[in-house]
């Protein structure tokens, strides 16, 4: 009985302790997902990037024709020269925007994971806190308990006790 009355009186505590919780792991599933998702993109703009190495070597063995060309007297000034030359400028440009992309996706993946730590680290005292209630109800419990069975001693509870004691 007494596990039950102290039950009932932590109840309300432990519910909104309750609900806290499960917001907060609401919250570190929702991070989780999001830090995936952009893991995917992070993958998916890493595949593109091959392709476009891929396409770089051909320019680079582009380039090798045309060095060729201008070794063979073509000129420096030869509209295949210039076209080579703006090739590298564009590339090099290119890089660098690369670079940002994944900056931007790493981030975001860091800013998942700040939001699931948190999340989890509140998660934890609210652990702590029903733990705490429990705890208490327990307590409560065991008083009760201890009440109950004192009143209920044969020779009339604590004053038959008392009396008991005295009169002999």
């Amino acid at each position: 009985m007494g596990q039950t009355l102290g039950g009932l009186v932590t109840k309300k505590k432990r519910k909104k302790i309750s609900k806290q919780m499960n917001k907060e792991f609401a919250i570190q599933a929702k991070a989780q997902k999001e830090a995936q998702r952009i893991g995917q993109l992070q993958a998916n703009f890493a595949a593109q990037q091959e392709k476009i190495q891929q396409l770089r070597e051909g320019r680079i063995r582009q380039a090798a024709v045309i060095a060729s060309g201008v070794n063979a007297g073509a000129g420096v000034g030869s509209s295949a020269v210039q076209g080579g030359q703006g090739a590298a400028v564009t590339t090099a440009i290119g890089n660098t925007a690369n670079i940002g992309v994944i900056q931007g996706f790493s981030e975001g993946i860091s800013k998942q994971n700040e939001i699931m730590a948190t999340s989890q680290g509140k998660s934890q005292v609210l652990g702590v806190k029903m733990e705490t209630q429990i705890q208490k109800a327990n307590m409560i419990g065991s008083i009760v308990d201890t009440g109950l069975s004192v009143a209920t001693l044969p020779w009339g509870g604590v004053g038959g006790a008392a009396q008991s004691m005295f009169t002999k």
